[in-house]
């Protein structure tokens, strides 16, 4: 039992790393061409997911403290901003 609630415990992670790495890069795209309509919409996304209620059945962490964790990770500084501030259309 304990083996197997680990292998989902490792699946919910591996699902949360592929989508910060996703943001990441969309992130970094967004900076180099902010009218990218296609760069836009996945972070729309990405934010969907880190927002809502999957995300929230996979692990405790704040899915906007994570985003705002992400882009100061992309900017090299501290920086506050905020979920809904990213995907400008």
């Amino acid at each position: 039992m304990a083996v197997q609630i680990r292998q989902w415990e490792n699946l919910a992670n591996a699902i949360i790393v592929k989508a910060a790495k996703d943001y990441r890069a969309a992130y970094r795209a967004k900076k180099r061409n902010p009218q990218n309509i296609r760069v836009n919409a996945e972070l729309r996304e990405l934010v969907r997911f880190f927002t809502g209620l999957w995300y929230s059945e996979l692990t405790d962490v704040d899915g906007e403290y994570l985003v705002r964790k992400l882009n100061e990770s992309v900017d090299g500084r501290r920086k506050e901003v905020r979920p809904h501030e990213v995907h400008t259309a």
